[in-house]
């Protein structure tokens, strides 16, 4: 049995079915559930496992029929709560909650380690970084309309901007340089493209909005952004002199090859 008893705030106690290279875990959450995470990650702290989230979302109180979304997933779409009762773990009272999600089946959640966000009714679009209309709004403006030009325009930037968590200044940089890495866990291809497109829109089912061409032409200038944006803070560490070699050994290979071409940042 894994002893830390969350990975995601996803309920334990975990077991681990196997190793791959000596250098991968596989865990199944009593949900049924599968987690694959890095050993030497786990041995140094870093990784979603051991999210914790900040006081006051861990206060914010649940309630059945709730629509959240889990910000350390956001490919599971937006997730309808079942059930949720508090309890104390560690002398603080918090939430266990039980939520469906339509891209990621039924999760029991623990507040204190998930961070999840309330969505309000009229939701739907991705965690943005200042309050106005939602990428669902602009989605929804007609081709004619006055606004169309403006529209397509707030949508290309949607679909290319990073999460706020790998720009967070209030971050260090190992942080976001690990918060960056865990985005290369999509591709352009499969599943994993409608995952990405999910994770990036905030629409349960991207494929009633955009053909998978667009999609794939979105996701190529969007890994663009992100292999320049690995490139400038291992740059940044590199000048600060900060300890990010165990970081970077264990990083994606897509990121390892992000990093090896001629001209990035390193």
């Amino acid at each position: 049995m894994c002893r830390n008893r969350h990975i995601d705030g996803v309920v334990g106690p975990f077991s681990r079915s196997g190793t791959r290279s000596g250098r991968r875990w596989m865990f199944r959450a009593p949900d049924g559930g599968q987690y694959t995470l890095e050993r030497n990650r786990m041995e140094a702290g870093v990784g979603m496992h051991t999210r914790t989230v900040d006081s006051s979302r861990a206060e914010e109180r649940f309630r059945f029929g709730d629509r959240v979304r889990h910000l350390g997933r956001p490919e599971w779409g937006i997730g309808n709560v079942t059930r949720a009762e508090v309890f104390r773990e560690a002398g603080i009272e918090c939430q266990r909650v039980t939520i469906r999600f339509p891209n990621g089946g039924l999760k029991v959640l623990v507040t204190s380690h998930a961070p999840l966000e309330r969505i309000p009714a009229d939701g739907g679009a991705p965690p943005s970084d200042s309050e106005g209309p939602t990428l669902g709004h602009w989605a929804g403006i007609a081709e004619g309309d006055w606004l169309a030009p403006v529209a397509r325009k707030k949508i290309d930037e949607a679909m290319i901007t990073l999460p706020q968590k790998v720009r967070d200044p209030f971050l260090t940089l190992a942080q976001r340089i690990a918060a960056t890495l865990e985005l290369y866990r999509f591709g352009r291809t499969g599943g994993s493209l409608i995952d990405w497109a999910v994770a990036q829109t905030g629409l349960d089912d991207p494929l009633t909005r955009f053909n998978r061409h667009e999609l794939e032409r979105y996701f190529d200038r969007w890994a663009l952004e992100l292999d320049a944006h690995l490139g400038r803070l291992v740059h940044e560490a590199r000048e600060r002199q900060e300890p990010i070699d165990a970081l970077l050994r264990s990083a994606p290979p897509g990121a390892q090859r992000a990093l090896r071409r001629p001209g990035a940042r390193r």
